[in-house]
């Protein structure tokens, strides 16, 4: 197979293009200065540090009935540096909260606030939503997290 220095030059060019193309250094530098905090979106580190700070603000009738456990786990896992939006002066339903966290709050609800009765009520009209939304409800209850966490 012959070759010649046309061809070669012209496969040179074509891989230079193409990596300009692919790679544009200028974006690459502008990507790089996006700070991390804009970028990321709260996952459930978030949502965790969220909710060890509502507990720590409810009253020792409620915290009376939440596990030590479930405490100690939220503020391993929490993100210490998330402050979120919340704001002690409004009630629950008032606070900006992630989404992850009023999930949390449900399940504290339900698996440490409410009698067993209404546990399973709560459980079969998740269930019953969730199969209307094409969506699974999730029965796990928080006391299998915190040992699926140890």
């Amino acid at each position: 197979m012959i070759v010649d220095k046309e061809q070669i030059v012209r496969k040179r060019e074509e891989k230079a293009m193409f990596k300009e193309k692919m790679f544009n250094a200028e974006l690459a530098d502008e990507v790089s200065q996006i700070p991390d905090d804009i970028t990321k979106e709260p996952g459930m580190e978030q949502a965790f540090a969220e909710m060890y700070q509502i507990l720590k603000h409810c009253d020792q009738e409620i915290t009376s009935c939440i596990p030590d456990k479930f405490m100690q786990m939220l503020k391993k896992y929490r993100d210490p540096d998330w402050s979120g939006e919340l704001d002690f002066s409004k009630s629950l339903s008032n606070m900006k909260l992630l989404d992850k966290t009023m999930n949390l709050i449900h399940l504290v609800y339900r698996d440490f606030l409410c009698s067993e009765s209404e546990r399973k009520e709560l459980i079969e009209e998740g269930k019953r939503v969730a199969a209307e939304n094409g969506e699974i409800y999730l029965t796990e209850s928080l006391y299998d997290m915190m040992d699926l966490m140890d």
